[in-house]
């Protein structure tokens, strides 16, 4: 059996912390069977500019120096908002799949 949760927020106070909201739904959806799970976080974006959404157990460590790095090997501008346990990298499209 399959399951789909979703969380529309339109208090912007409550914004920063999808990770922390959807957590209790996709934990009581594990009951449901074995597969996968995945969170997508959509909102406006620049054109020819495409966004990435990365979760983390511990994003303090892992996203620490992630947007640097990516700059660095891609040579293009990234922009990284924290959101909880996620983070939100911001690219060219065109180098969409070199980040990958």
């Amino acid at each position: 059996m399959c399951g789909i949760v979703g969380l529309f927020l339109t208090d912007t106070k409550l914004q920063p912390q999808p990770g922390t909201l959807l957590t209790d739904m996709l934990i009581t959806m594990t009951d449901r069977g074995p597969d996968s799970g995945g969170i997508t976080i959509y909102s406006d974006t620049a054109p020819c500019r495409v966004k990435i959404t990365a979760q983390s157990t511990d994003p303090a460590a892992d996203f620490a120096h992630l947007d640097t790095d990516l700059q660095a090997a891609l040579g293009q501008p990234v922009t990284l908002r924290l959101k909880d346990s996620h983070a939100v990298l911001e690219l060219p499209l065109t180098h969409l799949a070199a980040a990958r």
